[in-house]
């Protein structure tokens, strides 16, 4: 009985010392759910750290200033440091018709049909 009990004892502590050990997130917390996010950075749960998000240029991280980069566009944004396409121009047309009293017209974004400008010059007789 001795030696089956001295078996038994190392046998009893093997199974209560060999606990299932959950995954470590990027703390080392055990079960934890931070995650390293897209710029490289451990964020979420006990981290306190707020993920990184995509700036307008698609810059995980960035602080890219989008608007209109073209400083002869009507819509010119000093601060922008990405060119996100939406420059707006006006132009000047000449009226060509002799028999006009118009000498210039100025035509804006509204004048044009998608990407395409639309100008009917009449002959007046």
């Amino acid at each position: 009985m001795k030696k089956t009990l001295l078996l038994i004892i190392p046998l009893f502590f093997l199974f209560v010392g060999c606990e299932d050990e959950q995954q470590k997130d990027c703390v080392g917390v055990e079960g934890g759910i931070a995650k390293v996010d897209s710029c490289g950075v451990c964020v979420g749960g006990t981290t306190d750290v707020i993920a990184c998000v995509q700036d307008c240029a698609d810059a995980w991280g960035g602080n890219n200033i989008c608007g209109c980069t073209d400083y002869t566009a009507s819509n010119y944004n000093p601060e922008a440091t990405y060119d996100d396409s939406s420059c707006l121009f006006h132009f000047s047309l000449i009226d060509l018709n002799p028999n006009s009293s118009t000498s210039e017209q100025t035509i804006g974004p509204a004048d044009f049909l998608g990407d395409v400008c639309i100008v009917f010059f009449g002959h007046e007789s």
